[in-house]
């Protein structure tokens, strides 16, 4: 078997490969990113969200690499969106989203900081329904549209891994993701032979359903 295809695998039986209907996060938006350089490459899955045991927006890093010591789930960088006053959170301690769907944000988004007021067409272009207002919600609201914004910088990622940074191979935001062994996805196994044959032009996507729509969890605004 193709050593990524082992070693995706392997971690899919250790419960440490991306899952994107995860009971403890509500995602917003998530990236698969391969970096390769000669005989070296680098799978990273960035996931987005509502990280909801720390009331926190998070981002999710998982690596897998042929130049690992540890596979999966690398590291949870938080406040990833922040209130614009350090002295205010948007959730009280008693997990309480102190916002309102239409009220004038501003907010940092890592060391950047942004100000909207949201409209009613904000929220019915990203598939929203601002009645049923709550961290997810504005998590999604704000992946709509600073979605860019939010992704992590690639020599953060090297950095975190302390590795030497290689080459982008393939990037994308839309493949199809199903919880089954990755060696039989097909998108997985195409993944797998563009590496193994140096030709990213061999990974296509079919049937994406890698957007938060398609994975919501079962948690409502009561469990917060």
């Amino acid at each position: 078997m193709n050593p990524l295809m082992q070693l995706l695998d392997k971690k899919a039986d250790e419960f440490d490969f991306p899952i994107l209907d995860n009971a403890n996060v509500d995602l917003a938006q998530t990236r698969l990113s391969i970096f390769k350089d000669n005989d070296n490459w680098l799978m990273t899955f960035e996931m987005v969200g509502y990280f909801i045991p720390g009331q926190d927006f998070a981002s999710g890093l998982y690596a897998y690499s042929n130049n690992l010591n540890h596979n999966g789930l690398s590291r949870i960088f938080e406040e990833v969106i922040s209130s614009f006053d350090q002295g205010q959170s948007f959730i009280d301690d008693n997990g309480s989203f102190l916002l309102s769907p239409f009220e004038r944000i501003c907010f940092k988004i890592w060391e950047d900081t942004y100000c909207f007021t949201p409209t009613s067409d904000d929220y019915l272009h990203a598939g929203l329904d601002p009645k049923e207002f709550s961290p997810t919600t504005f998590v999604r609201l704000i992946s709509s549209l600073y979605k860019d914004k939010l992704w992590l910088d690639d020599d953060l990622i090297f950095s975190s891994l302390s590795l030497k940074p290689m080459p982008l191979f393939f990037r994308t935001d839309e493949w199809n993701h199903d919880d089954i062994q990755p060696s039989e996805h097909l998108f997985f196994q195409q993944v797998a032979q563009a590496l193994e044959k140096n030709d990213a032009t061999l990974i296509h996507i079919k049937d994406p359903n890698t957007h938060w729509s398609n994975w919501e969890t079962s948690i409502t605004e009561i469990d917060y």
